[in-house]
């Protein structure tokens, strides 16, 4: 051989040694990167299952606090209640108690208990009265004595409910307790509507032995399924209560299963949980596609700059221009691939996953920001009533104008839905709700399609050096609820 052959074949294997090492670490980068992506979309899955869950406990106790109040404030219904004229009372409110069942066909307790824990009237068993509950019903005893709301689950001799356990203040003098008790189904069928999952609920067995009609419950550790779902079947034997999520594979599918929505006594212990799964066969599949199609493109980008590499050495240099066109083309496609990875498909935008990166690493730096969470006020009445196409196109210019409207340093970021973020740097407190009500006055005037009035609500808030993510987050989240429940279309601002 040629000494200059083996000088060329020299140099050619230690380039591919050096490329062989360079593509194994970014495969492995690619694989890690993917990994965290996944985490973090089963992470936020979760948050918003659990969000929801938390949500739907407060709706209940915001309604039927409202129900006591008005009967509280009903003389007729409050002497009736006070003087134990059950028959009356319970033909006064039988019309009522119809109606909030057929608006809430998860209601089923609605019992009258006097101030001493005995039962005046149960609108749902009439004729189970003057039963002491002071042993038996310990959240009553308590409500009696506190005066304080409580709401928990608790099993009773006649139905395993959650309750909304409220005293009866009748012209400032206690007269006794009002309380509701909601089937559990009810978190059940809102959980299944909302994210589409298979759900069952467990009940600490101990607690089940007040029941009069007792009866044996299939079990799992200390808990018994009180829920009948046949997706569960073959699924229980799997689940391990002490993780606060499990991902199960099971006939070819893979499963997200949520076992920390538990439901509290109101002694704050947990009594009964919520078990969620989650069919996330598609998001694995997708997201496993999508790792394999860079890896292979980054697998033929190498092997091409093998190929060139090896022209260069075999051939003449005129050939070098039309081979680095070709590497700079894959370049690109392969930024054009981690750029739409980064943004939100519909808007343009960043996406959630690139913002988590950047905020983090924002945060460790400890640098100097604001962040501005926003949303669209009455976004799902605009796509109810206009359909989701249009509301498509009012995301859309609604980006494009505000990207106008910021820094080209700005961070502006689709974070779901409706709802967007802005991560501003470099900028004053005072001049970043300044900025933040112009964003609101600008969202305002846009000529929307079909003149769509649209508007929007905002919280701000000043980044602090000891802000962890979920802090800040968290933060700039409650400041949007209140500029929401504050009227809408407005700013507010810690």
């Amino acid at each position: 051989m040629l000494e200059h052959e083996k000088i060329k074949w020299k140099y050619l294997i230690v380039l591919f040694i050096i490329f062989s090492v360079t593509f194994i670490g970014r495969v492995y980068f690619d694989n890690q990167h993917y990994k965290m992506m996944l985490d973090s979309n089963i992470n936020q899955m979760t948050s918003d299952i659990q969000k929801s869950f938390n949500t739907s406990k407060v709706n209940l106790k915001d309604k039927y606090l409202m129900v006591t109040n008005h009967f509280g404030s009903d003389e007729y219904v409050s002497n009736l209640f006070k003087n134990d004229k059950r028959e009356a009372l319970y033909q006064v409110l039988k019309n009522d108690y119809a109606s909030f069942k057929q608006i809430d066909p998860h209601l089923y307790v609605m019992h009258f208990i006097d101030n001493k824990n005995i039962t005046v009237l149960r609108m749902h068993k009439p004729n189970s009265f003057d039963d002491d509950l002071t042993k038996k019903r310990p959240i009553v005893a308590f409500v009696n004595k506190s005066l304080e709301n409580q709401y928990a689950f608790e099993v009773g001799k006649n139905g395993i409910v959650y309750r909304v356990t409220i005293p009866y203040i009748y012209k400032n003098k206690h007269i006794g307790v009002l309380e509701f008790g909601i089937k559990p189904s009810y978190f059940v069928d809102l959980l299944n509507k909302q994210f589409e999952v298979q759900s069952e609920i467990l009940v600490k067995t101990k607690a089940l032995k007040t029941l009069e009609a007792y009866k044996k419950y299939k079990q799992i550790d200390k808990y018994s399924i009180i829920t009948s779902n046949p997706f569960f079947h073959k699924l229980t034997s799997m689940i391990d209560l002490t993780k606060n999520y499990q991902i199960i594979k099971m006939n070819g599918k893979t499963y997200i299963v949520l076992t920390d929505l538990n439901l509290e006594n109101f002694q704050n212990e947990d009594i009964a949980k919520v078990i969620v799964a989650k069919d996330i066969t598609k998001f694995i599949e997708e997201n496993n596609s999508s790792l394999l199609l860079v890896n292979s493109l980054t697998f033929i980008i190498f092997l091409l700059i093998l190929t060139i590499l090896y022209i260069i050495f075999t051939k003449y240099s005129d050939d070098l221009k039309q081979i680095l066109t070709q590497v700079d083309f894959l370049h690109k496609k392969s930024i054009h691939l981690q750029d739409k990875a980064n943004t939100d498909h519909l808007t343009k935008t960043y996406n959630k996953a690139y913002f988590d990166k950047y905020l983090n690493k924002f945060l460790d730096i400890k640098a100097n920001g604001i962040i501005i969470f926003f949303d669209i006020d009455h976004f799902k009445k605009i796509n109810d009533t206009y359909g989701h196409l249009v509301g498509d196109e009012i995301l859309i210019k609604l980006s494009d104008d505000i990207k106008h409207f910021l820094r080209e340093d700005d961070i502006f970021v689709r974070w779901g839905g409706e709802e967007f973020i802005v991560l501003i740097e470099d900028i004053s407190y005072k001049l970043a709700i300044k900025k933040a009500n112009s964003l609101r006055l600008l969202v305002e005037k846009i000529e929307f399609t079909q003149n769509i009035p649209v508007t929007i609500s905002l919280g701000v808030t000043m980044i602090k050096d000891d802000d962890s993510k979920e802090t800040l987050l968290k933060r700039a989240d409650k400041l949007l609820y209140k500029a929401k429940h504050g009227g809408r279309n407005c700013v507010k601002c810690d």
